[in-house]
């Protein structure tokens, strides 16, 4: 008997070294089986690891339902990220010119903000200009958009400014640039022609080409040319390209052109139109052969005096001579200072005779002190639709003054004799001294 005891004891030891019969070897464990059970289940020499799950101290495996999932632990971070997000603002858009803000306004959104709460929202801008606060009150996720228009009494200022947001109290809770740029007006309509100046026959042959711009695109004007004393050389509806520019072309419309003044107007098309824009040119006649007319010139005569002849108003003074205007055309000669063109000695306009041609003769008036007329003079002479003629003169010291003799031009130097302009700030510069115009008119033809 006590040889089968030790032979079940034996049995039920070795169960407990391999992991099976564990609640009978357990019963009564002997301190050194116990040491020596520890021992054998150390992890295996092959490096894998133990995969028994672990326990609390009752033995029991821990509850997995308690710990919290990678998914849960995400969504309560984005909760927490998200409300704790800074309120902010949005312009659109954030440049536009103050006109536009004027008639379109901007569009200002805010996120951020407490759910369900009321704001305002205004313009700000500089030297303590603004705009009229709009409401703002904010959805379930904290958001809120307005449109801020100016009022039919206020003004967009151009400058860089802020677009605030504010809460009941008053207190800044997110901000925006908004920046207003100057628009430009736009460019007032106008029209040229290709030429100052064509003879009766190249405006029969060609027409007289013109141009314009600065008009509303595809806008419908009335283009017409007519003399300045009476009469309609040309009419026509035209209307602008795409962008605003009209071209046409003056051709006579059933009228036998004459030489004369002719202004070239642009008008809106309809009842009671305006005049947009305007022009003029002139029309000269020709000659026997067809051919247009020598353009003007003009003579200076002498070019040097003596500062003695320049005041003998009888045998000297300067005459100065035009020719191959337009006849009966108004010329206006100007003499002024050759070292200050500001200084204008004199300035008159004379009617020319019918051949376009006319003279005058300019002196010195105080003959008690003719040093102070001594200097250099220009002179020019504007016909109307022709360039301007230049020439000068000049008065010395010498009392033979070199030269031709004064006064040497064919032209007659009789008639009235008239007041020169006063120097004003330049009469001091001139010594104190006048100039003098005689009116007389040439009424010689010209020889060609």
């Amino acid at each position: 008997m006590r040889t089968l005891k030790s032979t079940v004891l034996a049995v039920a030891v070795a169960l407990t070294f391999t992991g099976y019969g564990a609640a009978a070897a357990s019963a009564a464990p002997a301190p050194a089986e116990t040491t020596s059970a520890t021992e054998e289940t150390a992890p295996p020499a092959d490096g894998t690891e133990d995969t028994a799950t672990p326990t609390d101290d009752a033995g029991n495996p821990p509850d997995e339902s308690a710990e919290p999932t990678e998914e849960s632990t995400e969504e309560a971070t984005e909760d927490s990220t998200e409300e704790a997000a800074e309120p902010a603002l949005t312009v659109s858009p954030t440049t536009l010119t103050d006109i536009e803000f004027l008639e379109d306004g901007v569009t200002a959104e805010a996120t951020g903000l407490d759910p369900d709460t009321a704001y305002t929202v205004q313009v700000t801008a500089d030297g303590g200009y603004s705009v009229r606060p709009e409401s703002l009150h904010s959805d379930a996720d904290g958001r809120a958009a307005a449109q801020l228009h100016p009022a039919t009494t206020e003004v967009a200022i151009p400058g860089t400014h802020t677009v605030e947001v504010r809460d009941a109290s008053g207190a800044l809770v997110a901000a925006a640039d908004l920046t207003l740029t100057e628009e430009e007006a736009p460019a007032e309509p106008r029209v040229q022609t290709d030429r100052d100046t064509i003879s009766v026959s190249e405006l029969e042959a060609d027409g007289l080409g013109f141009s314009g711009t600065g008009f509303e695109p595809h806008q419908e004007v009335v283009a017409t040319a007519a003399y300045t004393t009476s009469g309609t050389l040309y009419l026509e509806e035209l209307t602008a390209d795409a962008n605003g520019v009209l071209t046409g072309s003056v051709r006579p419309d059933g009228v036998e052109p004459e030489p004369g003044e002719v202004e070239l107007s642009v008008l809106e098309s309809g009842e009671g139109p305006s005049v947009l824009a305007r022009t003029a040119f002139t029309i000269t006649g020709d000659d026997p052969t067809g051919e247009p007319e020598t353009e003007p010139s003009l003579t200076v005569d002498p070019t040097t005096i003596s500062a003695e002849r320049f005041v003998d108003a009888e045998n000297g003074g300067v005459t100065l001579a035009v020719s191959d205007c337009a006849p009966g055309d108004l010329a206006t000669f100007t003499v002024t200072a050759a070292e200050d063109s500001d200084v204008v000695a004199y300035e008159d306009t004379r009617e020319l005779d019918e051949d376009g041609a006319g003279a005058v003769l300019i002196y010195g008036l105080d003959t008690s002190r003719p040093d102070l007329y001594t200097g250099a003079y220009d002179v020019t002479v504007r016909c109307p639709g022709f360039a301007t003629l230049t020439g000068g003169f000049e008065v010395t010291g010498a009392q033979d003054g070199g030269g031709s003799e004064a006064g040497g031009s064919s032209m007659p130097r009789t008639g009235a004799e008239l007041t020169g302009l006063a120097l004003g700030a330049g009469l001091l510069a001139l010594g104190g001294a006048t100039l003098m115009m005689s009116a007389g008119l040439g009424r010689n033809r010209r020889t060609r």
